[in-house]
């Protein structure tokens, strides 16, 4: 039977509490709030605690109360008798179950599986009026099998490292045992979808016996910390014998193995395919990755900062059209000052088909020297990047820097390459839409909804425009940032600039150079409906006419352009 190996997704986190109201209302207890707080979780059918229902409402410091049943009637919480503040003065330390247990909460079980139970644990200052906001006491856990495999799923069995032995009503806090989870078994799901929940704990993990038509499969999950109300999601599915890179911990061992370094007997061999002393590593699935992985992740090929030593990246990473997401604070032990995904790039290398999304670096305070910071690259010394793409991502420093969406400094070729929706956060000195600093070519890409607005001064394609750098068919859509020395394509340019064909916003009411001499003919502007001004020609199709013009002059495919949205006017086709 093929290997099936498990890529774990963290979900959204549970949303925050309302504020209470502050006005005093006397002795009397009033208590409302009904909503449960937006977890993320899919799947959820109750969104609100309705009219009867009964919570167990326990209270210690202002507010006594041990078990007391309280229904939801009316927009308030009601009691048989009513509640009052006592004369202690002291804030109300109180937490609220749903469903009501008429006896101390220890049934948590059925089956096997654990019973969702909504919580809210709250402190309220003495005589105000409380807000009930309830959330869910446990992580709920959903396996989705591919589908070719989840055809010859017959059941699935799981049993959880940990188990609930006791629960502080007063507190919400839970004891484990020392044994596992009961184990119990999901039948085959037409969907593919197999969920249950599972106790908020550190250092927690699954036993999993997926019984298929050709036997039985055994494997258990990296181990992980739960918390109460969040949503994990895994995936089964079949590992070809393509070598590549399928999960998480694949590409920690990938980034750590390239840079020289050991990792638990992994070997880059798994990773890749090589030809003629060229290596190929392949991207097979999509990746997110959760705090404590991203901190295990390696930036690819570093330079020293002080002894100049590099282990460059030199071979090839093909991202086969999916995405990494969730990488935040990438670091590493040596001292480097180029940071990114990849540091170094070496001129034999080339990055391709890969998009990064979520991605936030921030130079930590305690650097206080100058550094350069791409999230794709730091320094790119004449590789290729091609059909790579930055979106939603966070890049900056406390201090000073300087940063591009896509490469800090790119002396090799960016080719049908973009960033959106990136923001350049702290006092980032200067910051450039896809690169700081340009020495070669930026052909046929795009930047977006590029937020320059704590930077000094930027440029919307690159900041600085030297040697024999070229932009060429590309378009900037932003908004105008609080900086007056801003360029739309480049901030400054050098004397051998080549710019052509690009594009921008005709009422954005900035330059598209900022500082430099350069041929104005070949620049353009575009209109609020993105017609191309003074030719009548929308800008889809004057991106595509150079790309069919042109072709032939690229050793590269040149990827053709289709509609957007208002945000992002046009992008590429894919591949």
């Amino acid at each position: 039977m093929k290997k099936i190996i498990i890529l774990i997704l963290l979900c959204s986190t549970i949303g925050c509490t309302e504020e209470q109201c502050l006005t005093p209302i006397g002795n009397r207890v009033v208590i409302t709030g009904n909503q449960l707080q937006d977890s993320g979780r899919s799947g959820e059918e109750k969104h609100t605690l309705e009219e009867g229902d009964p919570i167990s409402f326990f209270s210690q410091g202002g507010i006594e109360a041990n078990n007391v049943q309280l229904t939801y009637s009316n927009g308030e919480w009601q009691h048989e008798n009513i509640l009052k503040w006592n004369e202690s003065g002291e804030t109300a330390i109180l937490t609220a179950y749903y469903p009501y247990a008429a006896s101390a909460i220890t049934d948590f079980y059925e089956n096997g599986q654990l019973k969702d139970i909504l919580y809210t644990h709250q402190e309220v200052e003495y005589g105000r009026r409380i807000t009930l906001q309830f959330g869910h006491l446990f992580s709920k856990v959903t396996f989705e099998a591919e589908e070719n495999l989840n055809q010859q799923i017959k059941h699935i069995t799981f049993t959880p490292s940990a188990r609930i032995e006791s629960l502080d009503p007063f507190t919400g806090e839970i004891t484990l045992t020392d044994t596992p989870a009961s184990t119990f078994q999901i039948a085959n799901q037409p969907d593919g979808i197999y969920s249950f929940l599972i106790p908020p704990a550190e250092n927690t993990s699954v036993h999993i016996v997926l019984t298929t038509e050709q036997g039985e499969q055994t494997l258990t999950t990296s181990p992980q910390t739960f918390e109460s109300g969040r949503q994990y999601n895994y995936h089964f599915i079949i590992k070809e014998k393509e070598k590549g890179i399928y999960t998480a911990e694949d590409f920690i061992a990938f980034t750590h193995l390239i840079n020289g370094m050991k990792y638990n007997e992994r070997s880059l061999d798994e990773f890749g395919t090589s030809e003629n002393g060229i290596t190929t590593y392949y991207l097979r699935n999509d990746i997110t990755f959760n705090e404590e992985e991203s901190m295990k992740v390696q930036p690819i090929g570093i330079k020293s900062r002080k002894s100049g030593k590099s282990v460059a990246f030199e071979n090839i990473f093909d991202g086969q059209g999916h995405c990494l997401s969730g990488l935040h604070q990438i670091m590493t032990p040596q001292d480097i000052s180029h940071h990114g995904l990849f540091s170094d790039i070496a001129s034999t290398a080339i990055i391709k088909n890969l998009t990064i999304k979520d991605y936030v670096y921030a130079k930590p305070s305690s650097i206080d020297y100058y550094f350069y910071e791409g999230v794709l690259a730091g320094y790119n010394e004449g590789g290729d990047i091609i059909n790579c793409h930055i979106q939603s991502c966070t890049i900056g420093n406390d201090n000073a820097g300087y940063a591009g969406g896509i490469a800090a400094i790119n002396e090799g070729c960016i080719l049908n390459s973009s960033v959106s929706d990136i923001h350049f956060l702290g006092n980032s000195k200067i910051s450039g839409g896809l690169c700081y600093e340009n020495k070669n070519s930026i052909v046929n890409c795009y930047a977006t909804q590029c937020d320059f607005d704590n930077n000094i001064m930027a440029g919307g394609l690159c900041y600085n425009s030297s040697g024999n750098g070229e932009l060429i068919n590309c378009y900037l859509h932003t908004s105008p940032p609080k900086t007056t020395k801003f360029g739309a394509f480049t901030n400054t340019a050098g004397a051998n600039l080549t710019l052509s064909q690009c594009y921008y916003a005709e009422d954005s009411n900035f330059k598209p150079v900022y500082k430099g001499a350069i041929n104005l003919n070949h620049i353009h502007t575009f209109t609020p409906d993105f017609i191309v001004t003074g030719t009548g020609e929308s800008l889809l199709d004057a991106l595509n006419d150079w790309v069919d013009n042109n072709q032939k002059a690229y050793d590269f495919q040149l990827l053709n352009w289709q509609a957007g949205d208002e945000n992002v006017p046009c992008i590429h086709c894919q591949p």
